[in-house]
């Protein structure tokens, strides 16, 4: 019997990577810090029931009993400003009324099997077929899914279907879910290590944000050009398919909200996207956040004038009150002479309650009007803009940079700091403010409240963020 022998540096690389793991957090951010220690007591101790591998915050988490507007109480009647708005989706905020109009719609069919269609169905496709073809400058078809994560599996899925032999490319500073298959998508080394599958062949491509230089676009571009192509005849990511011609997939987030709230550079983003449609291959869009006006267009990706061939909405689309997504394809990777039947199925994707929810979401949206939703964006934008440059006077020493991109306000600070301010924010004596953070950007707070927020719940806001950034600095 012969004995295998292992290379010195791949012991070495293991021993590191090994050493690299224990070192950071079981799950959270500074899981392993004594306060997060306490807190994860707090949590155990209140409930024996429910595991906590979700739990994406160090304690304190409130436990909240009811909701209104932008309002969340907990159970000792604290009142809390929600400036997260359910990860950007309650774009309406907590509306009620959305819920007695989806009983009514689904009074004749309270649910049917997933094999069969139903009027529901359909006419939810016609209306958010619109939405997702606003310019009409593509035509296709949708499909829905329960989430961002599933979608952007289902969107793979059928990228691949259509080209044959792929290779993937994401961006630096990507985040596109956390099931097994896009935890391996994510640019966390520690979401990546959750994934049994954290090998699978991914080319990572360099981020650009949008306030580089051109000088910086142009190397960025460069690096991000020669990666693709080193790919199209098997490359060191695809060797299987050395020597065959291989098609390229890209997935981007014109705007990254986990990655830090990185808006990318337009004209590298054009470019890469470019590369990708030159060379026979597809580009999905990501805007499983960002989609329906949070960043200011209806679209994140519009203002860049790329044309994806796959488009994933997600979480507004449901008023985040449902588990919703939805996946747009343009006809040449949807027809079904491509896309046949049973290449993909989900149980619960057509749930007539969910589908009543978004119906529902959507009348409320055609009273407003797209076009004042976007308006609504443009307003919040501008208040934003005043409230960064008034805090950045106010507390220098602490917050390093702020912009405003459609209704998100985004704070960069000089040092991790983001967990202690949210924390203050979660613990003052009267009125407190849920706001976004990340570990992939541990010096960045996020305000992303519903795009139907008052302007003086905006300066409710403005007075906690002021306090909390003050003391800190103290």
């Amino acid at each position: 019997m012969g004995i295998a022998f292992v290379p010195i540096w791949r012991i070495v690389v293991s021993w590191l990577r090994c050493r690299q793991l224990s070192a950071l957090p079981q799950w959270g951010p500074h899981a392993r810090s004594p306060r997060y220690r306490r807190g994860f007591q707090q949590v155990t101790d209140d409930n024996d029931s429910l595991m906590t591998i979700d739990h994406v915050y160090s304690a304190p988490n409130p436990h909240v009993v009811s909701s209104e507007g932008i309002y969340l109480w907990d159970r000792d009647g604290r009142r809390y400003l929600d400036g997260e708005a359910c990860n950007g989706g309650s774009l309406l905020g907590y509306d009620h009324s959305i819920i007695d109009a989806a009983a009514r719609n689904l009074a004749k069919l309270p649910a049917a099997p997933s094999f069969v269609e139903t009027d529901v169905r359909m006419r939810l496709g016609r209306r958010l077929r619109k939405i997702f073809e606003p310019a009409g400058t593509q035509s296709g078809r949708v499909i829905f899914d329960t989430s961002g994560a599933s979608a952007i599996e289902t969107a793979v899925k059928l990228a691949g279907n259509y080209l044959g032999d792929h290779q993937v490319f994401v961006l630096a500073g990507a985040y596109h879910g956390r099931s097994m298959y896009t935890s391996a998508l994510s640019s966390s080394f520690r979401y990546r290590q959750t994934s049994s599958i954290s090998s699978y062949p991914v080319v990572r491509l360099p981020t650009v944000s949008s306030d580089a230089g051109a000088e910086s676009v142009a190397h960025s571009t460069s690096i991000a050009v020669q990666l693709i192509s080193a790919e199209l005849w098997g490359g060191t990511h695809s060797p299987g398919y050395r020597g065959r011609r291989i098609r390229p997939i890209l997935i981007v987030e014109a705007f990254q909200n986990v990655g830090g709230g990185n808006l990318l550079s337009y004209n590298y983003l054009r470019a890469i996207c470019k590369q990708v449609q030159d060379a026979g291959g597809l580009v999905i869009a990501d805007e499983t956040f960002t989609g329906i006006y949070r960043t200011g267009p209806l679209w994140s990706y519009m203002p860049a004038e790329i044309f994806p061939d796959i488009v994933v909405g997600c979480k507004a689309l449901s008023n985040s009150m449902a588990p919703f997504s939805c996946i747009w394809a343009a006809n040449h990777v949807s027809h079904p002479e491509t896309a046949q039947p049973g290449l993909q199925s989900a149980t619960f994707a057509s749930c007539a309650l969910t589908l009543g929810i978004v119906h529902a979401v959507l009348d409320k949206i055609d009273e407003i009007g797209l076009k004042g939703l976007g308006e609504k964006a443009m307003h919040l934008q501008q208040k934003f803009a005043t409230i960064g440059q008034q805090l950045k006077a106010e507390c220098p020493t602490i917050i390093r940079s702020h912009s405003a991109i459609g209704a998100i306000l985004k704070l960069q600070l000089n040092g991790p700091q983001a967990h202690r301010v949210r924390h203050k924010l979660l613990t003052a004596e009267n009125d407190r403010l849920l706001v976004s953070s990340t570990g992939l950007a541990p010096d960045t707070i996020l305000v992303h409240p519903s795009l139907l927020v008052s302007d003086h719940e905006i300066d409710a806001m403005y007075g906690l963020l002021r306090v909390a950034l003050r003391n800190d600095e103290l």
